[in-house]
């Protein structure tokens, strides 16, 4: 029975999650869609700057000037994306752990407890913040470095268009093809039929440009449809801790590693460190909630699995407390890491202890007011 319940609240955690989450029709799926339309925006917006006068030296660093508000304007716009979309994935870790507590204190026959899940939205956000405040680089200082390489690529690129004395209209062509990668469904959206795909492939043919040449500039998509995968994913991942912490079914919480966790190169890892070992006493990759580190690396898929008190006339007394933590050993993880280098395995287990014990500092923080 303890078994079913604990299932009862996995099931509405995990419909809940994937609702949100899912791809293809959650809150990833729309912030795709919306960075899409603002990246092919700023594409024809540069256009529109470029025109069709002559690249001089002189409309060179105009262009520059123009071409640097238009990527400040991208991440401004950015930013307002990425904190829609993190509310909005908050919410609803929020108000699936509201589900899960009705649901599964109805399968086992009790009374209802009376929680609310309600402030956690804006505490996840919060302790976003804070931690970050500790220890990691935000998504609004990525995008600002990133920029601001992308643009030392542009005057590159003007410069190497004055030199060449190509035509505004091959510029415009061959600049597109740099910032877009040839990304069909940013092009698709781009408000100009000179930018047209097959236009773009000409004009980088035959002005032999290798869009790698500017790499940074070209990374831009890249890296902001990275970010926006990150966010909203750590944005769910601090609610739904929050929200562990806050019900009075949860004992505990386990690191689960992604479903392709496994087969990547890096792996085992600092998350396979975690998802595997028992440091804590309560199983393998179990932690008091409170002690549960954040995602060690970027773009981290790992998540929290809430554990449930077994006897349901326990619910309601509190979860396990947060502990001090003892280190990782390399003595502790030498068959884990028998097929990888030293250094990696290491760094890996530096990396861990660091996650690890910065999680116990930042508990008072972090749960503050729970």
């Amino acid at each position: 029975m303890p078994e079913d319940y604990a299932e009862e609240y996995r099931k509405a955690i995990h419909n809940a999650r994937n609702k949100v989450l899912n791809p293809r029709s959650g809150v990833p799926k729309e912030a795709y869609k919306v960075l899409m339309s603002l990246y092919a925006r700023m594409i024809s917006d540069i256009n529109k700057d470029i025109g069709r006068e002559a690249i001089t030296a002189e409309r060179a660093n105009d262009l520059k000037r123009l071409i640097t508000r238009r990527f400040n304007d991208l991440g401004d716009q950015l930013g307002m994306l990425f904190s829609r979309g993190k509310k909005k994935i908050t919410e609803g870790a929020a108000e699936a752990h509201a589900i899960a507590v009705e649901r599964t204190t109805t399968a086992a026959g009790v009374s209802s407890f009376s929680v609310s899940f309600n402030d956690i939205p804006d505490r996840a956000l919060e302790t976003m913040m804070l931690r970050r405040g500790l220890n990691a680089k935000n998504y609004q200082s990525v995008i600002k470095r990133g920029l601001q390489r992308a643009a030392t690529d542009i005057d590159d690129y003007l410069a190497s268009a004055v030199g060449r004395g190509v035509s505004a209209d091959r510029a415009a062509k061959e600049l597109a093809g740099i910032l877009s990668r040839n990304n069909d469904t940013v092009l698709g959206l781009v408000e100009d039929g000179r930018l047209m795909k097959s236009n773009i492939n000409k004009a980088l043919r035959t002005g032999e440009i290798d869009v790698m040449d500017y790499r940074d500039a070209s990374q831009i998509l890249y890296d902001s449809r990275r970010i926006v995968v990150t966010e909203i994913n750590t944005a769910h991942r601090e609610a739904d801790l929050l929200a562990q912490d806050r019900s009075p079914i949860v004992k505990a919480s386990k690191w689960q590693v992604s479903g392709r966790h496994y087969g990547l190169p890096s792996s085992p890892c600092v998350c396979t460190v975690y998802h595997e070992t028992d440091q804590f006493g309560l199983g393998p990759g179990v932690f008091p909630t409170r002690n549960f580190p954040s995602t060690p690396h970027p773009h981290c898929g790992c998540y929290p699995e809430a554990v449930i008190i077994e006897d349901p006339a326990q619910w309601g007394t509190g979860g396990e407390p947060l502990q001090e933590p003892n280190d990782f050993t390399e003595d502790q993880l030498q068959t884990m890491f028998s097929d990888k280098t030293d250094y990696h395995m290491k760094r890996q287990i530096d990396t861990a202890n660091k996650y690890l014990n910065l999680a116990y500092q930042f508990a008072d923080k972090r749960f503050a007011k729970g």
